[in-house]
């Protein structure tokens, strides 16, 4: 078996982003003419991988004599955990229908169910195959364009909402690429090979990715688990650079505009700050990574208080101000996070409940606008000969 994996590729790139984009679009079952129960057993298998990304390992090294220390991650895993609700079933079915149908549904296109050209996806998913290693990534970048270039969709006007749309998907969907992609048949194949060899024969058990994960549930679970840790670590690190890169472009904004080298100086030991930040042993643990992130800059208020650092506190004249609308489209984002539906009734008549919310924010922004106020507390600012000033009050308007 090892000469055996040493002589194959393991990993195949373009393999995986043919599994990101079959679940994207279905496109790679519809020219395969896949049947409803692989399709089925497919997307059952993206909802266990899901469950199996959420569940937690905690890695305590200290010696625990609570009653659950001798309790592992995969004890409580039985068969109840790849059962399905109700409402699980009915999407699995809505997706499964689509697949057969050729066509996807967006949240931002309400029930608008938009036609896959998938000799379009097929041929570009190809063109990988002729593609040098160093060029993957750049070609594997725009592999969703023949999705999104669809001349169907530009007849309902909605191209640029839904390219955002399907590169999200696209995103979320990489940890789902990388275990379809590993668990293909040449990597099962040896493992097979030797159970039956050794009398175990799982062909009458084994008919698909849900029978597997059922058989070999703690290998599986294991490996799924480690892929989205190294997943989650290498996105941390890309979010963290990003933030090092934002704080270095504001301290450049704020030297071009104050002349106070200072300010300079501190800003630039919080962008140093950022790098300097906790990193977890084992990513799958039950850590948020936002949390993670905001650590990195909570790093840089300690000592002051809980309060915003002063020269952070300068880059705020960067912000454009309150605004109405921009809270009201992320009113709607959180609403639709949450499965609330924010799109006309089934009778086309507005949604009461979207237009009440606008209301409300514009009332409040009007509000606040016009009869608003900010008291600000002065501490003494400077040694005079006779002493220090003299506190006071200042009062000014919130933008």
């Amino acid at each position: 078996m090892v000469d055996y994996y040493q002589s194959i590729k393991i990993f195949d790139f373009s393999t995986t982003i043919a599994q990101i984009m079959n679940s994207l679009s279905g496109a790679i079952s519809v020219k395969a003419n896949i049947g409803i129960v692989e399709v089925t057993d497919q997307k059952r298998f993206e909802r266990i991988v899901q469950r199996i990304l959420g569940l937690c390992f905690d890695n305590r090294q200290q010696i625990d004599v609570s009653g659950i220390s001798k309790i592992g991650e995969l004890d409580n895993i039985d068969e109840s955990f790849f059962k399905f609700t109700d409402l699980d079933l009915r999407q699995i079915e809505i997706e499964v229908e689509n697949v057969k149908k050729g066509v996807v549904e967006y949240l931002d296109c309400t029930t608008v169910k938009l036609p896959v050209d998938s000799d379009s996806i097929i041929d570009a998913l190809d063109q990988l195959n002729f593609v040098e290693d160093n060029d993957l990534v750049n070609a594997a970048n725009n592999i969703t364009d023949p999705f999104v270039n669809n001349p169907e969709w530009l007849k309902y006007g909605i191209r640029g909402n839904i390219e955002a749309s399907v590169n999200l998907n696209f995103v979320k969907l990489i940890i789902q690429g990388l275990v379809s992609g590993v668990l293909v048949p040449k990597i099962l194949l040896p493992i097979f090979v030797m159970l039956k060899s050794i009398g175990k024969n799982l062909d009458d058990k084994i008919n698909g990715y849900m029978d597997f994960l059922r058989e070999f549930r703690t290998q599986a679970i294991d490996l799924i688990s480690k892929l989205g840790a190294i997943f989650i670590k290498e996105l941390f690190n890309i979010i963290k650079k990003d933030i090092k890169n934002l704080i270095q472009q504001i301290i450049l904004d704020l030297a071009k505009e104050k002349a106070d080298k200072r300010i300079v100086m501190i800003l630039k030991l919080v962008q140093l700050l950022t790098v300097v930040g906790q990193f977890t042993k084992d990513w799958r643990q039950c850590k948020n990574v936002v949390d993670e992130l905001l650590s990195l800059l909570q790093i840089a208020t300690t000592g002051w208080g809980g309060e915003i650092p002063l020269p952070l506190t300068f880059a705020s004249r960067l912000l454009d101000g309150f605004s109405s609308v921009r809270a009201f489209i992320g009113s709607i984002e959180e609403l639709q996070k949450m499965g609330i539906p924010t799109g006309p009734m089934p009778d086309g008549s507005p949604n009461l409940t979207v237009l009440s919310m606008l209301g409300q924010i514009k009332a409040m922004s009007l509000e606040e606008a016009e009869n608003g106020k900010v008291q600000i507390a002065i501490g003494p600012l400077a040694i005079t000969p006779a002493g220090l000033t003299v506190p006071a009050s200042a009062f000014g308007k919130k933008m």
